[in-house]
């Protein structure tokens, strides 16, 4: 079996977990998580369509190109929610929006939506990890913070671990790849495996959901 196909089965597997769980939990959730849960099930969708399509025709970077804003935008609207300042401003939409026309601009100008939009992926990777910071010194400012983490700083920080990585990954594995092969298959494998984790951490979560106090997400 090809990696390609270890690292398919793989998310798919993770992703139908996590969608089955959400569905389960999703009337018990907070809007915030809302959101998350939402994310999750296009990512499942996302994936699925994805693998037909590299099947039936040899490309998808299509559907990765158009999925990546409306990504984007979910987790604009999941940090809008827990955020106190973002939510007061409107921050998180307008970063979401901002994203939606970034794309359009980049495949419009400057690189086509037939190939992978990496000049994108890097910018979603900066907005996200900004947001996750962001988080996190307005969490630990709020009168709302306790010995036991809400289940939004767990999120958060799955998500600026991956995001992290992937910045790394499109910005060394790419700029590598010519240069040394070598290098760029061991990012490439390392970001597969932070993924996976990331996938299970969120399936954990979702699954835990219970166990936690929600803190923010209304």
């Amino acid at each position: 079996m090809s990696a390609w196909w270890i690292r398919i089965i793989s998310y798919t597997l993770i992703l139908l977990l996590a969608v089955i769980i959400c569905l389960i939990r999703f009337k018990k959730l907070d809007k915030a998580s809302k959101y998350f849960a939402i994310a999750l099930y296009l990512n499942f969708i996302v994936e699925i369509i994805a693998v037909w399509a590299a099947l039936e025709f040899q490309q998808n970077n299509i559907i990765y190109n158009i999925h990546s804003p409306i990504n984007l935008f979910l987790t604009s609207l999941y940090f809008n929610t827990i955020v106190d300042s973002f939510k007061k401003r409107n921050i998180g939409i307008i970063i979401g929006a901002s994203g939606l026309v970034a794309a359009l601009i980049n495949s419009i100008f400057y690189q086509s939506i037939w190939i992978l939009n990496t000049y994108f992926i890097a910018i979603q990777a900066i907005l996200v990890v900004f947001m996750c910071l962001y988080y996190y010194y307005d969490f630990l400012k709020s009168d709302t913070y306790t010995k036991k983490l809400p289940i939004h700083f767990w999120f958060t920080s799955i998500l600026l671990t991956y995001w992290s990585f992937t910045l790394f990954h499109w910005i060394l594995g790419y700029s590598t790849y010519l240069s040394n092969k070598g290098l760029s298959i061991l990012t490439y494998y390392i970001i597969f495996i932070i993924n996976l984790s990331s996938y299970i951490g969120f399936t954990i979560l979702f699954y835990k959901y219970n166990n936690f106090k929600p803190s923010g997400g209304d």
